[in-house]
Protein backbone atom coordinates (compact mmCIF):
# COMPACT_ATOMS: atom_id res chain seq x y z
CA UNK A 1 0.00 0.00 0.00
CA UNK A 2 2.80 2.43 0.49
CA UNK A 3 3.76 2.52 -3.18
CA UNK A 4 0.56 3.64 -3.59
CA UNK A 5 0.82 6.83 -1.15
CA UNK A 6 0.09 9.86 -3.68
CA UNK A 7 -1.00 8.09 -6.77
CA UNK A 8 -4.51 8.37 -7.89
CA UNK A 9 -6.25 4.68 -7.67
CA UNK A 10 -9.70 3.68 -8.49
CA UNK A 11 -11.35 0.92 -6.87
CA UNK A 12 -14.63 -0.86 -9.09
CA UNK A 13 -17.22 -3.00 -7.46
CA UNK A 14 -18.05 -6.09 -9.02
CA UNK A 15 -21.55 -6.83 -6.73
CA UNK A 16 -19.84 -10.31 -5.64
CA UNK A 17 -19.52 -10.58 -2.11
CA UNK A 18 -17.22 -13.68 -1.06
CA UNK A 19 -17.04 -14.85 2.96
CA UNK A 20 -13.30 -14.05 3.75
CA UNK A 21 -12.76 -17.23 5.92
CA UNK A 22 -14.43 -19.32 2.95
CA UNK A 23 -14.67 -17.88 0.38
CA UNK A 24 -17.68 -18.83 -0.79
CA UNK A 25 -19.75 -16.23 -2.58
CA UNK A 26 -22.64 -14.92 -0.71
CA UNK A 27 -25.87 -12.43 -1.13
CA UNK A 28 -24.64 -10.99 2.74
CA UNK A 29 -22.07 -11.09 4.65
CA UNK A 30 -21.75 -10.69 8.76
CA UNK A 31 -19.20 -9.56 11.01
CA UNK A 32 -16.71 -8.08 8.59
CA UNK A 33 -17.38 -10.41 5.77
CA UNK A 34 -17.74 -13.79 6.63
CA UNK A 35 -21.09 -16.04 5.20
CA UNK A 36 -23.50 -16.89 7.68
CA UNK A 37 -22.15 -20.18 8.46
CA UNK A 38 -18.19 -18.82 8.88
CA UNK A 39 -19.84 -16.24 11.34
CA UNK A 40 -21.61 -18.63 13.30
CA UNK A 41 -19.26 -21.48 13.43
CA UNK A 42 -15.04 -19.82 12.39
CA UNK A 43 -12.98 -19.09 15.63
CA UNK A 44 -11.82 -15.76 13.23
CA UNK A 45 -15.51 -14.55 14.13
CA UNK A 46 -16.44 -15.76 17.94
CA UNK A 47 -17.63 -13.64 20.46
CA UNK A 48 -14.09 -13.41 22.26
CA UNK A 49 -12.39 -11.00 18.99
CA UNK A 50 -14.95 -8.33 20.64
CA UNK A 51 -14.57 -9.09 24.02
CA UNK A 52 -11.39 -11.10 25.17
CA UNK A 53 -12.50 -11.69 28.57
CA UNK A 54 -15.07 -14.67 26.94
CA UNK A 55 -12.15 -16.27 25.53
CA UNK A 56 -11.62 -19.94 26.45
CA UNK A 57 -8.61 -20.70 25.20
CA UNK A 58 -6.70 -20.18 28.10
CA UNK A 59 -9.00 -23.59 28.91
CA UNK A 60 -8.68 -25.51 25.79
CA UNK A 61 -11.94 -24.54 24.79
CA UNK A 62 -13.94 -22.68 21.99
CA UNK A 63 -14.66 -23.05 18.47
CA UNK A 64 -11.03 -24.05 17.51
CA UNK A 65 -8.87 -24.66 20.52
CA UNK A 66 -5.91 -25.08 18.50
CA UNK A 67 -6.54 -21.90 16.44
CA UNK A 68 -7.47 -19.66 19.54
CA UNK A 69 -4.22 -21.11 21.59
CA UNK A 70 -2.77 -19.72 18.58
CA UNK A 71 -3.75 -16.57 17.68
CA UNK A 72 -5.46 -15.48 21.25
CA UNK A 73 -3.57 -16.44 23.99
CA UNK A 74 -0.53 -14.78 23.48
CA UNK A 75 1.46 -12.63 26.12
CA UNK A 76 0.52 -9.33 25.89
CA UNK A 77 1.35 -6.06 27.96
CA UNK A 78 -1.33 -4.04 29.80
CA UNK A 79 -0.10 -0.07 30.46
CA UNK A 80 -2.35 1.17 33.30
CA UNK A 81 -2.16 4.67 34.17
CA UNK A 82 -3.56 7.08 36.78
CA UNK A 83 -5.72 10.16 36.46
CA UNK A 84 -5.74 12.91 38.74
CA UNK A 85 -9.48 13.21 37.84
CA UNK A 86 -11.39 10.96 39.54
Amino acid sequence: MNALIGNKISLNWSGDIHCCACGKKTKNSFGQGFCYSCFMNAPESSECILRPELCRAHVGEGRDPEWEEKHHNQPHIVYLAASECW
